[in-house]
């Protein structure tokens, strides 16, 4: 079995001068809404073995907010490009290439092909992923090469709202 937490970045600021959309920072709400969903988590024991997020502003702002609150060296965070407006196609890929090793892995990124990951995941649990949600799936699976339609069991689905 293998756990994969997807994680949507929290709200960006629109007003904030920024040379491109990838350089947008997280806005007042998501500055708070971030450090206290990684408190949530890490309420829960929560430890992912890795986490990879997209290299845009918000993301990352959001995984390092996350990473700080339970005890993930931010320092490890993998930037991946892939995951900055990818497909559900790219996010598939992303997925199947991950390392054994990892048991849980995070993402953080981006909708709409986070929503998408996580439908496709689990199809029978459908959700809409609004800022700073965390849904986290089981997977039945003992490799990450073998992520497909269905394979997950949504665990937990949390908003800031909650």
């Amino acid at each position: 079995m293998r756990l994969l937490s997807i994680v949507r970045h929290a709200k960006s600021d629109w007003n904030a001068p920024a040379r491109n959309d990838a350089d947008r920072p997280l806005n007042a709400r998501g500055e708070r809404d971030a450090p206290a969903m990684g408190k949530r988590l890490a309420g829960e024991d929560f430890r992912p073995d890795l986490v990879i997020s997209s290299p845009a502003r918000r993301a990352m702002q959001t995984a390092t907010a996350l990473c700080q609150e339970f005890a993930y060296p931010p320092a490890g965070i993998v930037q991946l490009g892939a995951i900055y407006e990818a497909t559900l196609g790219t996010l598939q890929s992303v997925v199947e290439s991950l390392p054994d090793e990892a048991i849980h892995v995070m993402l953080v990124g981006h909708n709409p092909g986070f929503e998408a990951l996580c439908n496709y995941t689990d199809p029978d649990q459908p959700l809409i992923m609004t800022t700073c949600n965390v849904a986290q799936y089981e997977l039945d699976i003992e490799a990450w090469s073998a992520f497909d339609h269905g394979c997950g069991d949504r665990y937990f689905h949390y908003t800031p709202k909650d």
